[in-house]
């Protein structure tokens, strides 16, 4: 019997509950160092966006604490920020987390306004000191790179026509960006990321779409950290904040925005 269950090739079970510990070992392992990588980059971008401002500190050390200094802090930030992204004569990207709003900027007029539906914000962020915090979002956030689902400039196909009333009958290819969902994701060169979504209804097709996007914005994060934990190396840790906003807004600020933007960011 026992070399009858030999030759099907029979695993003693030994090896199923090592394969078991092992692969429940290194996702333990795989976590920890993640968290490692997110409390690193808390610590560094403390020291480095704290380090201005050692020269600036209160007579009082409480005021740190204090809710109104704080808000004021976070006032003054951004309207640095918003002084310095109007220098440039491009548009830019003003985000407000407080009052739910994404507005389009020429040199500090409104051009545009979306309603920010729902955002998330990485801890990292929120745990940094609010001196830090204040000093990082006091500067316009650079784009460096964006991934999206449309193309940044629509092109419309025409078939040249033979005569002119050929001309006036000739249809023009539509914009495919009017089909396909609108998520897009914007790398500054400072390492947060602004996942911007579309507001989509509660059909499947709508949900399938948004879930696939995100999924292949996991799949890149985590091809990547799975390389630095293979080589026993803490991984790279990049905050993202998420908002959603109606699909018409999406298209507008992704297309309006150039390919090297300034965004500045109120939370």
């Amino acid at each position: 019997m026992k070399n009858s269950d030999k030759d099907s090739g029979y695993m003693p079970k030994w090896i199923y509950v090592s394969v078991a510990i092992v692969f429940a070992s290194f996702l333990i392992y795989y976590f920890l160092l993640s968290a490692l990588a997110s409390l690193r980059w808390v610590e560094n971008a403390n020291q480095v966006y704290a380090s201005n401002i050692s020269s600036k500190t209160p007579a009082d050390p409480s005021l740190f604490f204090d809710s109104a200094f704080i808000s004021m802090q976070k006032q003054i930030s951004n309207i640095k920020a918003k002084l310095k992204m109007a220098e440039d004569d491009s548009i830019g990207l003003s985000i407000n987390l407080a009052d739910s709003s994404a507005n389009l900027e020429i040199t500090g007029v409104r051009v545009h306004t979306a309603r920010i539906n729902s955002f998330k914000v990485s801890r990292a962020i929120r745990g940094m000191e609010h001196q830090a915090l204040a000093n990082l979002l006091s500067q316009p956030f650079i784009i460096s790179e964006s991934v999206s689902t449309i193309a940044k400039e629509p092109i419309l196909v025409k078939k040249a026509p033979r005569d002119s009333i050929e001309a006036a009958q000739t249809d023009i290819i539509p914009d495919s960006s009017t089909i396909v969902p609108v998520f897009y994701s914007l790398n500054f060169s400072n390492g947060i990321r602004l996942v911007v979504l579309q507001d989509i209804d509660q059909s499947n097709t709508g949900s399938l779409n948004r879930f696939w996007f995100l999924l292949k914005y996991r799949y890149a994060q985590t091809t990547n950290a799975l390389k630095d934990v293979i080589r026993f190396r803490v991984p790279a840790y990049f905050p993202t904040i998420r908002i959603t906003i109606s699909e018409a807004d999406a298209k507008i600020i992704y297309r309006a925005l150039p390919v090297k933007g300034n965004v500045v960011i109120f939370l």
